[in-house]
């Protein structure tokens, strides 16, 4: 019985661990940014997503070194300067 118990508690806390890892953080957080694009333009979804690439690599080239999640929240930023 207790086994079991301490076997349950591990596989959560193993499963936690598995879920807040950084890299699936900034998997989910590159992920809801990107669909955040997505809703903002009025384009087909092939479409859309070249431009983001257009726009990401632009930027890569400005300001080297940040992650991808920065890079789209900056064309979000410069989408919703521009609609204003």
């Amino acid at each position: 019985m207790v086994i079991g118990i301490v076997v349950a508690l591990l596989a959560a806390i193993a499963g936690l661990a598995w879920y807040h890892r950084p890299t699936a953080r900034a998997a989910r957080t590159l992920q809801r940014l990107e669909s955040r694009y997505f809703r903002k333009v009025y384009m087909p979804r092939h479409l859309a997503e070249e431009a983001l690439e257009r726009h990401v690599a632009r930027l890569r080239d400005r300001h080297p070194g940040h992650g991808a999640a920065w890079y789209v929240a900056q064309v979000l930023s410069d989408l919703d300067r521009d609609r204003r």
